[in-house]
């Protein structure tokens, strides 16, 4: 069970589940019990019965909204996670997504001159999708690893066996690290982070799909291919 100041300091930074000592998939039910536990618990403190009383009031509108009810609507201040739609977002949890936008481009003998003006979007994460997606990113990097060392350590032998150990080394680093990569990338569509929607999901979110709408480009600025 939370003390007193966990309790005080969760409600006040919107982090209501928490300060009732649930889960964010915890139902209506859980909720409303675990508001009587508590309150009953810390009887003897009126601010921190007030506190219980708000984030449960909190945490029943966003399982309410996030279960589809008809009149639900979401506390002021309060998102629901983009990739699960189901748990609050959290500002720590937070996916910001950079794009730029090329206002004047201009080609020179031998380079290119680019204005551009960039910006950040902010998508609303709860901590557990962002576990899932830690997770889910060190699974990717692992299997890139796996088969780019594979393939490099196959093509050394076969180099070596054809007394071209330096032709097979070479071989073997370039194509390594080319399939290495793109089983990574493979991976991040096979290996789904749990329940909750891949990190790419983030490029759908509203805000950002309206400014791509309106040219904006992923990215922290061009490249010599704009």
């Amino acid at each position: 069970m939370p003390d007193p100041q966990a309790i005080l300091k969760a409600d006040s930074e919107g982090r209501y589940f928490e300060a009732l000592d649930l889960s964010p998939d915890a139902s209506i039910e859980q909720v409303r019990s675990q508001e009587v536990v508590l309150a009953h618990r810390h009887r003897d403190m009126p601010e921190v019965g007030a506190a219980i009383h708000h984030s449960a009031e909190f945490a029943t509108a966003v399982r309410r909204y996030a279960d589809g009810a008809a009149d639900a609507r979401l506390p002021d201040g309060v998102e629901l996670c983009w990739f699960c739609k189901k748990r609050p977002a959290v500002p720590s949890a937070v996916v910001h997504i950079d794009l730029y936008k090329i206002v004047e481009k201009s080609d020179w003998v031998v380079s290119k001159h680019f204005l551009y003006k960039s910006s950040k979007t902010a998508v609303p994460r709860c901590s557990a999708c962002r576990t899932a997606h830690d997770i889910a990113g060190r699974r990717h990097t692992r299997v890139g690893w796996l088969v780019g060392l594979a393939l490099a350590v196959g093509l050394t032998i076969v180099g070596a066996a054809a007394h071209a150990f330096v032709a097979g080394v070479v071989c073997a680093l370039g194509f390594g690290t080319f399939f290495g990569f793109l089983a990574r990338r493979v991976a991040q569509v096979v290996v789904r982070p749990g329940h909750s929607r891949p990190l790419g999901h983030s490029e759908r979110f509203p805000a950002v799909k309206e400014m791509r709408d309106q040219g904006w480009l992923l990215g922290t600025g061009p490249s010599r291919a704009d």
